[in-house]
């Protein structure tokens, strides 16, 4: 299993991970996780490592902390299920998933869009574990929003209104080109960049802004990111949840592998 990266100290200010160019800020490793931060009270995204403490914008890019989460939810936050929709596989509250339902083995995947480890298994796992786990019917996933920021869950608010079957190919490739809507975008505007990808998978700004408006759906993946921290202990993203056991981190391909064949034989 792969580490997780200690989180840095963070505080609040101008800028997010400092400025565009600065020397001072790396890339993480590919592979790991993001922790949740219980000392600040907010999920916390670990996209650089830096010698000088991080700064952050409180704009479109702050932190999503449990006080405007239980604001936005509400001081008895509903439970994912309260949202079901069933009877319409397209609806919004619908599950996300790929794999047959009748899969060996089903993996709860809880992660965010602008999570940069969710990014390296969904670009450099993924096309190993589709064809060999997913497509043989060996391996269902079942994908859980957990956002880390606002721009995460404008992602996640979107992928979700989009129909079921442009789900998968719509968040992987968000996590292809996660550097260019999600952290820097060239004028500045996460939103704008985000549409971009959206008007790629046939969706018009009237339903763009639609999706982003939709407050019950809004609550609905922050709910199910309330459920995964206080129910499920889930403290890292990604994080997969197989036969009630927490995995997290980004598994390379036979580590990964490896672990659904256990299950598989559980």
């Amino acid at each position: 299993m792969v580490g997780c990266q200690a989180l840095p100290t963070l505080r609040a200010g101008k800028g997010l991970a400092g400025p565009p160019g600065n020397q001072n800020f790396l890339p993480l490793p590919a592979a790991g996780c993001f922790l949740f931060t219980k000392r600040s009270a907010c999920l916390s995204p670990i996209r650089l490592m830096t010698k000088t403490p991080l700064t952050l914008h409180l704009g479109e890019n702050m932190l999503i902390s449990r006080r405007s989460l239980l604001a936005l939810v509400g001081a008895s936050a509903f439970a994912p299920a309260a949202y079901a929709d069933d009877t319409d596989p397209n609806s919004p509250f619908s599950q996300r998933s790929i794999g047959s339902p009748s899969a060996k083995v089903t993996a709860y995947e809880y992660f965010s869009l602008t999570c940069t480890h969710c990014a390296y298994f969904g670009t450099a796992v993924m096309p190993e574990v589709k064809p060999k786990l997913v497509d043989t019917g060996i391996l269902q996933i079942i994908y859980k929003d957990c956002p880390l920021d606002q721009v995460a869950l404008m992602a996640a608010q979107v992928a979700r209104s989009l129909p079921a079957d442009q789900y998968y190919p719509f968040i992987e490739a968000l996590f292809a080109s996660q550097e260019d809507w999600a952290f820097a975008p060239a004028n500045g505007d996460s939103k704008a960049a985000l549409f971009k990808y959206a008007a790629l998978a046939g969706m018009d700004q009237t339903d763009f802004d639609a999706a982003l408006n939709n407050q019950k759906l809004q609550q609905f993946i922050l709910a199910s990111r309330s459920e995964a921290m206080d129910m499920l202990h889930v403290d890292a993203t990604p994080t997969f949840i197989i036969n009630g056991v927490n995995h997290p981190g980004a598994l390379e391909y036979d580590d990964f592998a490896a672990l659904i064949a256990k299950n598989e034989k559980s």
